[in-house]
């Protein structure tokens, strides 16, 4: 990987294209994003059952943030965001952080 990040940015500096170098570095982007995600997830879960706390509202409410801008990212990279995904995205954060948190 550390070789086609290298060469990428080599092919920027010797005059070809940044599509080019972009399209080199475009899967281990992607890749990174999704695992990104899935570590979230995976590592919120594993704290809350090594501390033996329950999954709350607040951990629900940033398991989503955490899962949603990786997504969103990669649906605006693979040019597949589009105006009804945006409206979905916006509706679930939207409604996840304007509720009230009734612990306060």
């Amino acid at each position: 990987m550390a070789e086609t990040l290298a060469s990428a940015f080599q092919a920027s500096e010797t005059g070809n294209s940044i599509e080019q170098a972009y399209a080199q570095v475009y899967p281990y982007l992607l890749m990174g994003l999704l695992v990104l995600a899935f570590v979230f997830v995976i590592g919120g879960l594993f704290q809350r059952f090594k501390s033996e706390k329950s999954i709350g509202w607040q951990f629900i409410r940033f398991t989503v943030l955490g899962t949603a801008l990786p997504l969103i990212a990669i649906l605006a990279l693979t040019d597949k965001f589009g105006a009804e995904t945006a409206g979905i995205f916006g509706a679930a954060i939207g409604y996840l952080f304007g509720k009230e948190d009734k612990e306060s």
